[in-house]
């Protein structure tokens, strides 16, 4: 009985990371979405028109290079939700499959108390 809940166990503790992982995917394919189709788009716009402007003596250069500042930071924005999701996808692919390499935990020391089924 011990073995098939320890079994049942594992079973839930691997959906339960999965459907947080499956959300931050969903999560991050969203912004990614939303920063090439609208965020981006309209950042890059701005930055063009406030360009244009400058060239006709229309608005001082340091709020052309704000605007380039904010394009940019947008842009790394963008990279970093494309790598959240591509990592979500890897590991959704891959069944969650990671940190296999780390160290198992210690076995509980023969004098510690949980170490006997009755303690004295």
């Amino acid at each position: 009985m011990r073995q098939q809940g320890e079994i049942r166990r594992t079973e839930l503790v691997l959906r339960r990371k999965l459907a947080q992982q499956y959300r931050q995917y969903l999560t991050a394919l969203q912004h990614v979405q939303n920063y090439r189709d609208i965020i981006l788009p309209e950042s890059r716009q701005a930055y063009e028109v406030l360009l244009d402007s400058y060239e006709d003596d229309r608005v001082q250069w340091p709020t052309v290079l704000e605007a380039e500042r904010a394009y940019k930071l947008l842009q790394i924005a963008h990279l970093q939700n494309l790598i959240a999701w591509r990592e979500s996808e890897v590991l959704i692919v891959g069944y969650l499959l990671h940190g296999g390499l780390a160290p198992p935990m210690a076995p509980t020391p023969p004098s510690h108390i949980d170490a006997v089924s009755q303690p004295r």
